[in-house]
Parts: C-alpha cells; sequence; structure tokens
C-alpha cells in the first residue's frame, strides 16, 4: 500500500477542508501518499500551504477553463 485515497462520507466535509489536514500530514509522515477527493478550487491554495504539495495526488472537478487555469497558476508556485 503506497497511497490513501481520502473520500469523506456522505455528510461529511469535502477533501479541501482543513479538518482533514491533520490526517493528511499523518498519513504522509507514514511514508504514504494521499489522494484527497472533491477539493474545491478556494481550497488548493490552503490545502497545499498547509500539508505541502509532496505526495499529494488532488482529485478536483473543475467547471470552467478558467478554474483550470487558475488551479494550474496555484500548483505552478510548489514546483
Amino acid at each position: 500500500l503506497d497511497a490513501i485515497q481520502w473520500t469523506p462520507g456522505v455528510g461529511q466535509p469535502q477533501g479541501g477542508d482543513p479538518c482533514w489536514y491533520d490526517l493528511y500530514r499523518r498519513i504522509l509522515a507514514g511514508g504514504k501518499s494521499i489522494m484527497p477527493a472533491w477539493v474545491e478550487i478556494d481550497e488548493l491554495q490552503p490545502l497545499l500551504d498547509a500539508v505541502g504539495p509532496n505526495g499529494l495526488n488532488i482529485l478536483m472537478h473543475f467547471t470552467s477553463e478558467r478554474d483550470i487555469d487558475r488551479a494550474l497558476a496555484i500548483a505552478e508556485q510548489y514546483r
């Protein structure tokens, strides 16, 4: 097992919510990658700031090219 896909259950905050940051840090500290699911565009930068970019495979849903460009610009800051 090399990675954990974190998909919160019904009624729980989505994968980009700050309530999951400590869990993500523990998973990463254990040497595993994390795939947070359903991260919103406004959650992306705070998530990367809090957890760091290494070991993350972030699942996002985009409804516009503008959001895609915005996410790429945010991600580029962490390269």
